[in-house]
């Protein structure tokens, strides 16, 4: 039981420390970092253009512009928590597998924000302007729940003595 604690209070305070850090991230950073990539992953995704500069696209008569507040950083500290966890667990090659964290989580971040983006277009379209905060919120931790757990289950925990 005592591993346990110890994992948890890992994972805890990496999660905790990268959402400080990421939050302390001025937005020439943050732009460029975690919003443009996934911005032209969707944009490629419905073939239109991307203005670059807004880092928004058009698609199905919809504007999407991606700004700080989807830039994900949130979800890349949890999933920096997580993957501390599981090198925690693992024992071996801790040291490498703590140089490995961010550059992993950073990777997972972008693939599962750029699901999100293509998601809520039709979702977003669907619903109508009136519903759209709400239906965005839904939509898109829909997306981040189930990457996180798909990453839960392929880190397979093993059990501790």
């Amino acid at each position: 039981m005592r591993g346990e604690w110890k994992i948890i209070a890992v994972a805890l305070v990496v999660t905790l420390a990268m959402r400080a850090l990421t939050a302390l991230l001025p937005e020439s950073v943050v732009l460029p970092l975690f919003c443009m990539p996934p911005a032209r992953f969707a944009a490629f995704y419905y073939g239109v253009g991307l203005d670059a500069e807004a880092i928004a696209f058009t698609a199905h008569g919809l504007t999407v512009a991606v700004t700080r507040a989807c830039a994900a950083t949130d979800f890349f500290s949890l999933v920096c928590g997580l993957l501390a966890a599981r090198f925690m667990v693992a024992r071996r090659a801790r040291v490498l597998a703590f140089a490995a964290l961010a550059p992993c989580a950073y990777l997972v971040t972008i693939a599962a924000n750029s699901l999100r983006l293509v998601a809520l277009v039709p979702v977003d379209a669907a619903f109508g302007a009136d519903a759209v905060p709400l239906v965005h919120l839904v939509a898109g931790a829909s997306v981040f729940l189930t990457v996180f757990i798909i990453l839960f289950h392929a880190l397979k925990f093993p059990r501790l003595p």
